[in-house]
């Protein structure tokens, strides 16, 4: 519902990992990286303004490996 806190995680095994995670808005074709959103984990609040965003992340090794996981959809329940 609007104003939780929703957080994504994922799981990696490699040396050297890296995050980063991004988000398009609806209808849109772009991605954005998220600020600071550099972990395993990337939280945020769910409000009006990102209902219907799509978010993903990239994973990257020492060795120059970069994997991206499966897009979702953040939408506000009830």
């Amino acid at each position: 519902p609007a104003g939780a806190t929703v957080t994504f995680n994922v799981a990696a095994q490699g040396d050297g990992l890296t995050y980063q995670w991004y988000y398009r808005a609806e209808g849109k074709t772009k991605w954005y990286a998220l600020d600071g959103a550099v972990s395993s984990t990337y939280s945020t609040i769910m409000n009006t303004n990102r209902a219907g965003r799509s978010i993903k992340c990239q994973i990257s090794d020492a060795a120059g490996n970069t994997v991206e996981t499966n897009v979702v959809t953040m939408n506000i329940a009830g």
